[in-house]
C-alpha cells in the first residue's frame, strides 16, 4: 500500500522516491540507518559492544523514518487506511502499536536520533518490550548515551539530550 503523494508534507519526496522507498521496504528491509545522526550511530555502536560483552543480542525493528513514511504509518493507524483490510494488514506487517505519532519533522525517528529494538540476554530472556524494561538494560542504555525510559514504548532507544 503506497501513500498518496499528498503525504509528503514538506514536498520532500517525489512520487518515484515514494515508490522506490516502499519497494525497498517490501523486500523486507525495514530498518533504515541512512538519515540517522552520527551521534546516534556512535551510541548504537557502544550499545552493541556492551551487549556483545554480555552475550546479549539486539534485533532492530526500525530506525530512520522519512516524514512521508511516518505519515503513512499515521494513516494506517488512524486515517482512511485504518478502515480497510489492507491497512489493517499493513499495521500488523509494520508491528504498529497503539502509539503512532503524528508526522512531524521534529519527531525522533524523523530527526534521525532514535531507533526501536528488542534485546535478549544470554539465557534467551527478552529484556524489553513496549510495556516493560529490565533495569540492567536501562542502565546499559543510559551508559551508552541512550534514553529508553519512555513509558509504554520501552523498545524506543533515543539519543540522550545533553
Amino acid at each position: 500500500m503506497l501513500p498518496p503523494i499528498s503525504y509528503s508534507p514538506t514536498g520532500e519526496w517525489s512520487e518515484q522516491d515514494i515508490k522506490d522507498f516502499f519497494a525497498f521496504d517490501v523486500k523486507g528491509v525495514t530498518v533504515q540507518w541512512l538519515g540517522c545522526t552520527p551521534e546516534l550511530l556512535a551510541a548504537k555502536e557502544k550499545l552493541v559492544a556492551r551487549l556483545d560483552e554480555l552475550n546479549w543480542t539486539i534485533s532492530y525493528t526500525s530506525a530512520y523514518r522519512p516524514l512521508i513514511y511516518q505519515a503513512h504509518f499515521y494513516d494506517i493507524k488512524y486515517g482512511d487506511a485504518s478502515k480497510t483490510q489492507e491497512g489493517k494488514d499493513d499495521a500488523i506487517k509494520h508491528g504498529l502499536s497503539d502509539k503512532v505519532s503524528y508526522p512531524s519533522s521534529t519527531s525522533p525517528h524523523i530527526a534521525g536520533i532514535a531507533f526501536d529494538a528488542i534485546v535478549i540476554n544470554e539465557e534467551g530472556v527478552v529484556m524489553n518490550g513496549r510495556k516493560f524494561i529490565d533495569d540492567d538494560l536501562l542502565k546499559i542504555a543510559n551508559e551508552c548515551g541512550l534514553d529508553i525510559n519512555i513509558p509504554g514504548d520501552y523498545v524506543h532507544f533515543q539519543l540522550q539530550n545533553d
